[in-house]
């Protein structure tokens, strides 16, 4: 969440930037998103979601 929503929220005290203290999150996906064509963006995969320094997510493996 950017600091404007968090503001929005009232949550702007846990949320909203990149301090200590705060709570963040983070995803991993299998591709450069800034180099595809906008038409290819939709088939991106995602591999890894971290909220709150937990793992919450993580994409099985491809055989």
């Amino acid at each position: 969440m950017t600091i404007n929503a968090a503001y929005s929220l009232k949550m702007n005290d846990k949320t909203g930037s990149l301090e200590v203290g705060e709570c963040a999150g983070m995803i991993v996906i299998n591709r450069n998103i800034t180099n595809l064509a906008p038409t290819m963006i939709a088939d991106t995969k995602v591999l890894l979601v971290m909220v709150g320094g937990r793992q919450v997510y993580h994409a099985p493996l491809a055989k």
